[in-house]
């Protein structure tokens, strides 16, 4: 599979591409300072900015299995015209994703217009994971406060440290190993 993720900026463009190459991808990034450095036909995922792909496109193609373009919702925004040319370029599977678009069956008819022979489709998912992290300011210093105080979710980083805690800190005489 060969696939193109838009975003908005450089930032978001890195902090995909890193989760990406942690699962094995071999990506390749579309950022400035990044558009010629190499590639080849074991390139899995293109990530970048709209414009170096709108820049790059003669050399990466458009034939890809997948566009993803994150923050959609940019249509209306910096670099709205090069999203809507980038969408109108590609005849592959296409996913829009966005945290606030509140016209989503407004973009549905749009891009019914664009592609009127594609099933387009809305998912809707209203629940969004962020890991929030409360801290104390005290003595000009920011003192992380564990969730166990807080009453707020728990982040793998949260878990991580209260297991540690109990795995330094608890007596293994006293749990079981079936219950520790």
């Amino acid at each position: 599979t060969k696939i193109l993720y838009v975003c908005p900026i450089e930032a978001v463009a890195f902090q995909v591409g890193s989760h990406f190459s942690k699962m094995g991808y071999k990506i390749k990034y579309l950022l400035p300072n990044f558009e010629y450095s190499g590639y080849d036909n074991t390139t899995q995922i293109f990530i970048g900015i709209p414009s170096v792909i709108e820049k790059m496109i003669y050399k990466i193609g458009n034939n890809f299995d997948f566009a993803v373009f994150d923050e959609i919702h940019n249509l209306n925004n910096k670099d709205g015209e090069i999203y809507e040319n980038l969408i109108k370029l590609f005849d592959c599977n296409l996913i829009g994703i966005s945290a606030s678009v509140n016209n989503i069956e407004y973009l549905k008819e749009r891009y019914d217009e664009i592609y009127p022979n594609k099933n387009i489709k809305i998912l809707k998912y209203n629940k969004r994971f962020i890991n929030h992290k409360n801290y104390l300011y005290k003595n000009n210093k920011l003192i992380d406060i564990h969730p166990f105080n807080s009453g707020r979710p728990y982040t793998p980083n949260d878990i991580y440290k209260l297991w540690d805690y109990i795995d330094n800190n608890i007596d293994s005489d006293i749990l079981g190993p079936d219950e520790y």
